[in-house]
């Protein structure tokens, strides 16, 4: 399987699991989403290959998404947030292991790893011959709150 379709086939099954454990139809998320229900269909057949404008529409202040290539044995400490501030981040291709507060978490293509974006944290590619890919989602804490 090539990573288009590998990386469309978590997708389809990631947006229906999360569609079904918020009780909502696809009718409701696409309204959510402003977007035509057909759309949340496709995506959840594994058959279409969105573009980052369907997946995320809008910036939203309180989001940063950042697409994050490592070399083979890559790393990277990441910076801890404001407390309250969350961390998604999705294992596009070859395999990540991050460390959340000394914590070891070994992701592979499709894998996400939710995490207080205020711990410190750090991101390898543990593969000493092969590039890894992901993006990360950080949605900040609101200051003062």
């Amino acid at each position: 399987m090539d990573v288009p379709a590998h990386v469309a086939s978590h997708l389809a099954r990631n947006l229906a699991s999360l569609r079904h454990a918020r009780g909502l139809t696809q009718e409701a998320l696409a309204k959510a989403c402003g977007v035509p229900r057909s759309t949340i269909a496709n995506l959840e057949s594994g058959d279409s290959n969105p573009s980052l404008a369907v997946l995320v529409p809008e910036p939203v202040p309180e989001e940063v998404l950042t697409l994050m290539d490592f070399a083979p044995d890559g790393a990277m400490r990441g910076t801890p947030h404001l407390p309250g501030t969350r961390e998604y981040f999705t294992c596009l291709a070859g395999r990540v292991t991050i460390y959340v507060a000394g914590d070891r978490h070994d992701l592979g293509p499709g894998d996400v790893l939710a995490f207080p974006g205020n711990l410190p944290h750090s991101y390898q590619n543990p593969d000493p011959r092969e590039r890894a890919r992901g993006v990360s989602v950080v949605v900040l804490a609101k200051a003062g709150v």
